[in-house]
């Protein structure tokens, strides 16, 4: 879309290219750079912009045929001024987030100004940080690409940062930090803003980087301000993240971008000329090379920063100025992955496809998995299952009558609170140790890749639970492609990220406050309904660290395996795929369901004398043609005794035929 969309060659329909800037100097100046390029290669662009920021792009694009339109700048933001419509105008930087956030308000005028440009417009090409944009073009069906202005350096050190966790390590603020993806790159916690330092970051904060990196991810592609000769360490690495084949990357090197078209610049007279302008003419007069680096034209430097790099000037008894700039991205740009056929059962495959599953410990997602084998197996592919050892046993019984390869890898040791031995969720003391659980599976990483790679060239694509997001980065070091399971259908995902998305469990003010689901009206939930890390205003940096990496993993993967049928829920599948703004030849999200149907395992007739209760139950209603609706709380539910009376008492006066029965080993 993008090679052809660059092309220069005049065409019979002439692309139309919308562009949206943030309002920030640094993030709007290489936009109105790439509208250059665009123009050049005969494309019609469109920016949007606001009416305090117009006046800067209409000047700098004064001799080209670029149009631009206005969009009104959100009012009453708390302690920012009226007018003020940038970042170089806020009071202070630490009303970024107020003023950034903000910006989601201006969504409305944006789709209805974006409506009225179609069916002409090709794609849409905005800010990171304006990451609600990505939701306005998929309702259009456009394709968005994401600018931050920047190079893939910047970006790979930060994700890669942020993937290894070495910012929380150190003791101190200025210890060197050699990161583990590039050790010859050493950086230091003051490197990074305090979003990303501090072990308790503001919600608000928290929530527009995953907004800003979710979007990003589930964008048609990211735009580098680079050229590939400069950092193809950095390039490749951006592009192997989601794990896609060379032949389908989605990040694009167009840099630099201010030498696409530069803008004719007059000449100062020499007397007016600054002193660093005649320094740097001396510089050119000797031959000499000049490094400049920035800290950004918004940084707030203290006197004591200021006193220090003097020194440092001062005693580098170097000829040459140096100026240091140290503002990492505040979003890691993760590109997702292209798609493919690989589950299309109507192409069989000229060579047998190989698949490995790795289902989380835990019996309700290893079972939908462990279906999921033998439909694979039944379409001839062949499978290999990993697990850990005490897991084995029931992996091994459930797919006795089958050719699934099984291979073990060691389970951690020395959790905290969790005994020896113990490798599955139904075995933990408390599910309020899951988190510990959970997060602990990352440390047989490496086992898993020694595994991995011994079954190389051979592997066709893995499937892995959503809970084990690490899975995505060893999948993507061998070049495989890895798609999600959590098991469940698209109604739980989508109801779950629609409530996410607008924010739904933050205004009630009870827990019991039924809530209206705004993607879906006749949907209603109450913040009960959900656990608490989507509902505690300040969780713990543990557990949201942990979502916050599974949310990434899922959405920069391969796409999602749903335990259902497209005819079952079509509007939820089709919010599914349209989450991700794919055009509709490139879904990402797989009906593969109910896999419990697929090959059902063989079952023994019990004894009539030897059938529970609630068998019997069953087996009477059958008789009697009657319905059964079965709704389960969930095998490793935590029921309080509060709880059970509310149900007992429900039960008693619904005057309906009822039975109940549990699961786990306490009476019944």
């Amino acid at each position: 879309m993008v090679s052809n969309g660059l092309d220069s060659t005049p065409r019979k329909h002439k692309r139309h290219v919308v562009l949206f800037p943030f309002m920030s100097k640094g993030h709007t100046i290489p936009l109105l750079h790439l509208s250059r390029l665009l123009l050049k290669r005969h494309l019609s662009v469109t920016i949007f912009t606001t009416p305090a920021n117009r006046p800067f792009i209409a000047d700098s694009l004064a001799d080209t045929s670029a149009s631009i339109v206005d969009l009104p700048f959100p009012e009453n933001i708390p302690d920012i001024p009226a007018g003020i419509e940038s970042t170089d105008k806020i009071p202070s930087m630490s009303l970024f987030y107020s003023f950034v956030t903000s910006t989601k308000r201006m969504q409305p005028d944006f789709e209805r100004a974006l409506q009225s440009l179609l069916p002409h417009v090709s794609f849409v090409v905005s800010d990171g940080f304006l990451w609600w944009t990505r939701e306005s073009a998929s309702k259009f069906g456009i394709p968005r690409l994401v600018s931050y202005g920047m190079c893939a350096y910047a970006n790979s050190v930060c994700i890669a940062v942020l993937q290894d966790r070495l910012l929380h390590g150190p003791k101190s603020d200025t210890e060197l930090i050699t990161v583990t993806r590039f050790p010859w790159i050493q950086i230091t916690r003051n490197d990074f803003i305090p979003a990303f330092t501090d072990p308790e970051p503001d919600p608000v904060v928290s929530e527009f980087h995953m907004n800003c990196a979710i979007s990003t991810m589930s964008s048609f592609g990211t735009i580098f301000n680079s050229f590939y000769e400069l950092e193809p360490v950095f390039v490749d690495f951006m592009s192997q993240l989601g794990g896609q084949r060379e032949s389908e990357t989605k990040t694009w090197c167009v840099g630099p971008l201010c030498l696409a078209d530069p803008v004719p610049r007059i000449q100062p007279n020499p007397s007016n000329r600054p002193a660093w302008v005649w320094w740097l003419d001396q510089k050119l007069e000797q031959g000499s090379s000049v490094l400049y680096v920035a800290f950004g034209s918004q940084a707030e430097i203290s006197p004591e920063q200021l006193k220090e790099i003097a020194k440092g000037l001062e005693e580098s008894k170097n000829s040459n100025r140096v100026v240091f700039y140290n503002h990492l991205p505040v979003l890691p740009a993760i590109p997702t992955n292209m798609l493919s056929n690989t589950l299309d059962p109507t192409r069989p495959p000229e060579h047998k496809r190989h698949v490995v599953l790795v289902p989380f410990m835990s019996k309700s997602h290893t079972i939908t998995l462990l279906h999921l084998a033998r439909l694979f197996l039944k379409r001839h592919l062949s499978v290999t299952i990993f697990t850990t050892r005490a897991n084995r046993p029931f992996i091994v019984d459930t797919l006795a009558d089958t050719s699934a390869s099984i291979v073990d890898l060691p389970f951690p040791e020395n959790i905290p609170d969790i005994p020896p031995g113990i490798e599955s969720t139904d075995k933990i003391p408390s599910m309020s140790l899951f988190y510990s659980f959970v997060t602990s599976t990352k440390r047989m990483q490496p086992d898993f890749e020694r595994a991995l790679q011994s079954l190389l060239p051979h592997v066709s694509f893995m499937v892995s639970d959503g809970f084990l997001w690490w899975t995505l980065e060893s999948a993507s070091k061998f070049g495989i492609p890895r798609l999600v399971s959590y098991g469940m259908c698209a109604y739980a995902n989508s109801v779950c990220i629609a409530a996410h998305q607008d924010r739904l469990l933050h205004g009630p003010k009870s827990d019991t406050e039924l809530i209206t689901v705004t993607r879906f009206p006749w949907i209603q939930i109450t913040r009960n309904d959900f656990d608490p890390p989507f509902t505690d205003p300040e969780p713990d940096p543990v557990v949201s660290e942990f979502h916050m990496n599974c949310a990434i993993a899922t959405m920069s993967s391969f796409g999602t395996i749903f335990n259902s049928f497209y005819e079952l829920e079509p509007v939820f599948v089709d919010f599914s795929n349209q989450l991700d703004g794919q055009r509709e030849s490139e879904t990402k999200a797989w009906c593969v369901g109910p896999l419990c149907l697929a090959d059902p395992v063989p079952r023994f007739q019990q004894s009539p004398s030897n059938k529970p209760a609630w068998f019997q139950w069953l087996d009477q209603k059958r008789e009697q043609g009657r319905s059964v609706l079965y709704v389960a709380f969930g095998s490793q539910a935590e029921i309080s005794t509060e709880q059970i009376g509310e149900i007992a008492m429900g039960l008693e006066e619904s005057k309906g035929q009822l039975d109940t029965s549990s699961t786990d080993n306490n009476e019944q």
